[in-house]
């Protein structure tokens, strides 16, 4: 009866242990967590910030394009206007070639035409040169305007996945078992998961880089132990602590799992996300 009794304190006892440690694991995972949390919401409010500057930018050039776009029409006008001179004169010079007034009258009526015809042509080739250089930069205008456009949509989606990842839908989890039970023992964890919502709109080329304790990287794009899977949900909001990110469109559930072959070891598992080759962050998860 004594030894059942003992048998029982220790179990108790045991149980107390392992209760008091997953408490302060849970503790420090959940101050890591909201550490994380605020350089990520630092990190979407900075790219907040050049998003606005962008949209000044693009504001910019457009006003200019539009300025060179009317310049470049009163040249095409002004080109018109002296070739018609051109013609004009060209067109008295045959006049008087077939009238028959004395050569000398002729020669000078000649040359004063042609030299109003070599003043006009000097003129169409500075317009033509004018209206070259307007071309060229109207050109180098909207080439730094689809550039703008181009870095104006990856903040935008950087955005989207950085607020998803302070929102209250972002989890980081080690799971045990067919039942995916949560877990910190690394000897039972068998699948390490990050996951998140996005709206169903934004970017798939989304990404992952897992490291593990002993430093060795894995790809989601060419290692099989590391996947992504990314799942329509329907309607619905997606909301961070401070603000809704998306209306009515839908949702879609990124999930982000490393499941090796073999036993985990101990220590910091890390998860790099990328956008389109672009890093946005990190998270860490402790297995004992």
């Amino acid at each position: 009866m004594k030894t059942k009794l003992m048998n029982q304190k220790i179990i108790a006892a045991g149980v107390l242990v392992i209760a008091i440690v997953v408490t302060s694991f849970l503790v420090y995972a959940n101050k890591n967590l909201n550490k994380k949390l605020a350089e990520e919401k630092l990190k979407s409010e900075m790219l907040l910030s050049e998003k606005l500057s962008k949209d000044k930018q693009i504001s910019k050039y457009q006003d200019d394009i539009h300025l060179l776009n009317t310049d470049a029409k009163k040249l095409n006008k002004r080109i018109a206007d002296t070739n018609a001179q051109i013609q004009t004169k060209n067109s008295e010079i045959a006049k008087f070639r077939a009238e028959s007034k004395s050569a000398k009258e002729l020669q000078k009526k000649m040359d004063e035409l042609e030299a109003q015809h070599q003043k006009l042509v000097n003129e169409l080739a500075t317009l033509n040169n004018t209206l070259t250089f307007t071309t060229a930069e109207n050109s180098k205008l909207s080439k730094q305007l689809d550039q703008v456009n181009a870095n104006y949509t990856a903040l935008f989606s950087d955005n989207l996945i950085l607020k998803a990842m302070i929102s209250d839908n972002y989890r980081t989890e080690a799971l045990r078992g067919k039942n995916e039970k949560l877990t910190v023992n690394a000897n039972r964890t068998n699948k390490l998961m990050v996951s998140f919502d996005l709206p169903a709109n934004s970017s798939d080329n989304i990404y992952f880089m897992v490291t593990t304790p002993k430093g060795e990287e894995l790809s989601s794009k060419d290692d099989l132990a590391a996947a992504i899977n990314i799942t329509n949900i329907g309607d619905g909001l997606l909301a961070s602590n401070s603000e809704t990110i998306m209306g009515s469109g839908g949702t879609k559930r990124v999930e982000m799992s490393y499941k090796p072959k073999q036993k985990l070891a101990k220590g910091i598992y890390q998860f790099t996300i990328y956008n389109n080759e672009r890093q946005l962050g990190t998270t860490q998860l402790r297995l004992k």
